[in-house]
This record gives C-alpha cells, structure tokens and sequence, in this order.
C-alpha cells in the first residue's frame, strides 16, 4: 500500500518538473489502482484521490482528450465500486448469516491483513492468517488468495522477522508456526495452487519455517501429495480423464523439495524418516540428492543402525550414481561412516556396472585400511587381489596409508618384492632429500623405520674412511624408536641418542657394517659357488656310476 502511494506522489513530482506529461502518467496511475485489491483500496482511499488529480492535470490537453476520458471513466467505476461496498459494509448487520455478507467480512478481514503487511507487522499477519478458517478460503476470490499467499512466501523465503515492539513478547517461531498452518488450511481446503511447493520460493519458505517452528509434518505432507500427484498423473487412467488440455500439468517434485525435506529432518533429529522419505521421492534424481544424504550419512551423530538403513537407501539403485559420477563420493561417505563392508560390496557393483569407471585410488587405500583395522585378515586379502585386478595401483601415498597398519612381510607378500622395493626406495628418496647423512622418519610408520635405516646405510656404500660425518635419524613415534633401537642391536651397531627423538649412528660404526655386509656377500658367494662346484661334480660321478652299472648289465 505504502508503495503504491509513493509510486503516485512520485508520478506528481515528475509531472510537476516536466519530466512526464500528465497524461502518461494518469494512464500509469489508473494501472496502479487497478492492480490495487479492493480491500487495499478500501484501506487507503487517497491512492484513487491522487489518480483522479492527475487525471484533472491531463483534461488541459486537448489533443488527448479522448484518451483521458476513457481513462476517467475507467477510474469511476472503480471509485463507484468501493463507494458502494463501504456502503453496503456500513448498513451491514454482523450477525446477517447471509453469504453476502460473509463475503463482505471477508473483504474488511483481508484488508486487514494487508494493512499489517505493508505495516510490516509480519508477526501480526501471520498469525491473522493461520486463523482463517478453510470456508472462507472457499469463498475468497482466486486473485486475493494468489496475492496473500505471494506476499507471505516471500516474506517467509527471506526470512523475516517479527517488528521490534513485538519480538519481546513473542517468539520468532511462533510467526513461522502460524505460516505453517496458514499454508496447511489452504491444503486442507483445496485452494493451494497446483505444483506450489515446488517452486524455489516456496521450497526455501518452507523449508525455513519448518526449520524455525521444528515442526516438518507440513513440509512432508505437501511433498507426499506432490508425489502422489505426480505418479498418478503418468497412469493411463489419469490419461483418458483429461478431458481439457488447459488443465495444469502435474510437475514432479523438484530435487530441491527433496533436498529441503532431509536437511530438515536431519535438523529435528529425525533420521529414522529419512530412507522413507527417499524412497517414495518420485522426481528426477541429482546429485545434489546423493551429496544432500551423503553429508546426513557421514556425521559422527548418526547411529550406526540408522547410518545402516540410509546406506541401503542410498545404494538400493546405483545406475544414478554412476551417471551423475558419484562413485567415489559413495564409497568415501561408506568408509567414513564405518561401514566397510557395504563400501566393498558396493564397488563391486559399481565396476560391474561401469566396468570402465575409475575409482581414486586413495578410496580404495581407505577401503583397505579400514578393512585391516577390523582385523577382517581374509577380507582384506580377498578385496586386495579383486582391487589388483581391477588395475588398483600402489602408489608413494597408498604405501605409506597401507605400511601404517599393514605388516611389512604381508604387504611383501602382497605386493611382490619389486614392487615394494620400489615403493620403499621412493619413500627413502623423500626422507633423505635435504641432507645425505640425515634421515628423516617423524612422519613415517614405524614398521618401515628398520627396512629405510639399512637401505639407507646401503646408499652410503661409498663413504670415505676418514669421514667424520655422523648419521643422523630423526624419529617422532616411540614404536619407530624401539623398531630402531632394536634392529640397531640385532645388527651389533653402536648408536647414541643426544637428544628425543633423534638417533646418531657413528661414520666410523656406519662404515664398518658396510664393510661386514660387503665381506659377508663375498662369503656367501663363495660358498654358493663352492655348493654349485659341489653338486656338479656330485652329479657327474653318479651319472658315470649309473652308466657303467648299465654297461655292465
């Protein structure tokens, strides 16, 4: 109402100033109060008064004297119109039970309500609203009912709040309580627009006041009709009933109605709907739904029961999720929330279904690694040869998530021996990258502390004997220490430990084991080819002992 009255001052200021002439801008005013309801217009009788002293303005040009009287007459029947509603509403009596008069309370009820909307007395009008009964809802014209239910979705949407002199005596949810049931009389008495809910402002309205009023029984009861709706519309029944092709076409629930739905349920606490709720969604699916169950699916609060439900929920039709591309988002949502077994099983239908699709390997390493943690030994060897088959790699980063929980000999084992000195080799080239004699290991397992000690003592085969140099260990973890301590023992090397958390190893301890290990090689090449020698000319006398005795024979 304000609006509208400053747009014809403003209309007067131009026409004023010469900016305008006075008979466009009687023509814009006229529009004004024709698009004004009648009870706004009941309300604030000056919006017409301003109209027609445009109106008096433009009657000084005689080469528009035409336009301006049909614009004048179009303003007298709306002037005449509301001068005798006024006075039907003055000679009314209130306890007529007649329609008429019902009909006439209602236009003095809803100017009322535009009143506080304009007032922005939102509290106020909210609660005016979820008082109306169903019947007068019938009864209201389909205009006044579209305007009220704009205005109120897009002051809910934004997320407005009561007028400063009322936030004190109430609270801001009971303003959203009362658009609840506002919107839920509306349902109820069938005046709700056809595929209301799933337009984005009324997703976003109600979905902040179901947050606000905790209160998600609306918002699921309209997303229930939306999907009933929808999937009786594509039956052949529904079909030949179609009688009128004007009739609006049942739209399928949006994703972002889907989306509004679990975020307010996960909200309330309510988790235990939320598969049901998924399941009987009957719109397109998206990603934005996968990364909306996804996020419920993680968190810590979720019970593992539930986390269980939604995971079968979630995994029940996997082909969305291979178009969408999700895959990986899946199986780390799965691993995350502790469940490892349906994450396994479900990459194995993820591969068959896309036998191309590339899973990142990190998933596969954290799919492993918490399969190990579980102490699943069989699980884990039977999921790492499937993965191997299916071109998983270990890479730098998946040797070291896996050395950190797997045992050095069973990932040998599993790896073979060249690849996993090629991956220890890899990560011996990072730990010695700043200095030839430091070895850094604070961020390393402590399993494969020993194995990189001695590799690296092995690439300092070439020291000098008068080198004076130490080598130093840098460890952070009390199991690399003992790791350390006693691999350093079993190998009869002195070592000192100046400071926590570093260990110093002598040049000269350093090139006295290398040459023990190179003496020791020499030995044992010796004494192969001495067993070689051996078992030749073994095999030599007793195939001369076996042909004579044939000879012979």
């Amino acid at each position: 109402m304000q609006r509208r009255y400053r747009a014809l001052e403003k209309l007067q200021s131009l026409v004023a100033a010469g900016s305008l002439s006075a008979s466009d801008a009687s023509h814009r005013a006229v529009q004004i109060v024709e698009s004004t309801p009648q009870p706004v217009r009941l309300q604030e009788p000056r919006l017409a008064e301003l109209s027609k002293e445009l109106l008096a303005q433009a009657a000084n040009d005689t080469a528009k004297a035409a336009q301006v009287a049909i614009l004048q007459g179009r303003l007298d029947r709306l002037r005449d119109e509301d001068v005798r509603v006024q006075s039907q509403l003055q000679e009314l009596d209130t306890e007529d039970p007649t329609p008429k008069a019902a009909a006439l309370r209602d236009v003095v009820e809803f100017s009322h309500v535009y009143a506080l909307f304009e007032e922005y007395k939102y509290l106020d009008a909210f609660a005016q609203l979820a008082h109306i009964s169903p019947s007068t809802w019938q009864r209201t014209p389909h205009t006044t009912q579209q305007q009220l239910l704009k205005s109120a979705t897009t002051v809910m949407g934004h997320g407005a709040v009561p007028a400063q002199d009322k936030m004190a005596s109430a609270s801001s949810s009971v303003m959203h309580a009362n658009f609840l049931a506002y919107i839920r009389t509306l349902h109820y008495a069938k005046v709700l627009p056809p595929n209301w809910i799933v337009l984005p402002s009324s997703v976003s309205a109600m979905k902040l006041a179901s947050l606000l009023a905790k209160d998600a029984t609306c918002l699921l009861h309209l997303l229930k009709a939306q999907n009933n709706a929808y999937a009786e519309s594509l039956t052949i029944s529904y079909a030949l009933a179609q009688r009128d092709l004007t009739e609006p076409q049942v739209i399928a629930p949006s994703p972002a109605l889907l989306v509004a739905a679990i975020e307010t349920l996960d909200y309330l606490n309510l988790h235990g709907s939320i598969p049901l709720v998924h399941q009987a969604y009957r719109g397109p699916p998206s990603s934005e739904i996968l990364d909306c169950l996804l996020r419920v699916l993680v968190q810590p609060r979720l019970s593992r029961k539930m986390a269980r439900t939604l995971s079968v929920s979630i995994t029940l039709d996997l082909v969305p999720i291979v178009e969408n591309g999700c895959s990986a988002a899946l199986l780390q949502a799965l691993v995350t929330s502790g469940l490892v077994h349906d994450a396994y099983g479900c990459y194995l239908k993820l591969h068959k279904l896309s036998p191309g699709a590339r899973v990142p390997t990190s998933v596969l390493t954290d799919m492993l690694v918490a399969v190990y943690k579980a102490k699943q030994y069989d699980q884990f060897h039977l999921a790492f040869d499937e993965m191997w088959r299916r071109g998983y790699v270990v890479g730098l980063h998946e040797f070291r998530a896996l050395s950190a929980v797997v045992p050095p000999h069973v990932l040998l084992s599993l790896m073979g021996s060249r690849d996993y000195t090629n991956c220890l080799a890899e990560v011996h080239t990072q730990a010695s990258a700043k200095d030839r004699m430091l070895l850094d290991l604070r961020h390393l397992p402590a399993s494969i502390a020993p194995s990189l000690l001695w590799l690296h003592v092995e690439h300092l085969h070439g020291l000098d004997e008068g080198a004076t140099e130490n080598v130093r260990v840098l460890v952070q973890k009390p199991q690399a220490v003992a790791a350390l301590e006693a691999s350093l023992q079993q190998h009869n090397v002195p070592w000192t430990t100046p400071r926590r958390g570093e260990l110093v190893i002598a040049a000269a301890a350093v090139i006295d084991y290398v040459e023990r290990q190179d003496t020791q090689r020499v030995k044992d090449s010796v004494w192969r080819m001495m067993v070689l020698r051996a078992l030749g000319v073994s095999s030599l006398v007793l195939g001369g002992v076996t042909y004579m005795s044939s000879s012979f024979s």
